[in-house]
């Protein structure tokens, strides 16, 4: 091998190192379901444990979705908008079992869609960032997306949030 190429490849490898081996990268999907409070602004509280989600694409082009939990740690997040009709919001995220999951957590903030109403259903999507993080979050980054409904005649909430990570 010449010393040009010796170094080209080094030097590509070297790029390749930086560019992808610095962070870890992953995604989660979690399923949550809570509660809200529109007292003082609009905040919901929801829980999401260990869980297994099944997607099934059958042949004649219908979609089904299984969530079904386990027994493991689990996942507490809170959403909060000024007012029910605001577009911005701000949420949080803790990983782990009771004892340990306040240390460890993720913070974001981002924009929903207009909401989409089907009788007592406000169903909503949107998208943000992660801005903080703790604990074995430490130093993350990366998205956040979410879509769900809330129902307005018992304030139940149930949304499904997606992420993708770098550690």
């Amino acid at each position: 091998m010449s010393s040009s190429l010796f170094y080209s490849t080094l030097l590509c490898s070297f790029a390749l190192l930086i560019c992808y081996g610095s962070a870890l990268q992953f995604a989660f999907t979690l399923q949550y379901k809570g509660q809200c409070d529109s007292s003082a602004g609009f905040v919901c509280q929801m829980k999401a444990y260990t869980e297994n989600i099944q997607t099934l694409i059958s042949p004649d082009g219908t979609v089904s979705e299984t969530v079904s939990t386990v027994i493991g740690a689990l996942s507490s997040a809170t959403i909060i908008k000024t007012t029910i009709a605001s577009r911005e919001y701000t949420g949080n995220a803790t990983f782990g079992i009771h004892t340990s999951m306040a240390n460890h957590y993720i913070v974001f903030a981002g924009s929903l869609t207009d909401d989409i109403t089907e009788g007592s259903l406000v169903c909503f999507g949107g998208t943000g960032e992660i801005i903080d993080a703790g604990g074995a979050w430490q130093g993350a980054t990366g998205a956040v997306s979410m879509s769900g409904c809330y129902n307005t005649a018992d304030t139940s909430i149930q949304a499904t949030v997606v992420s993708r990570v770098f550690a």
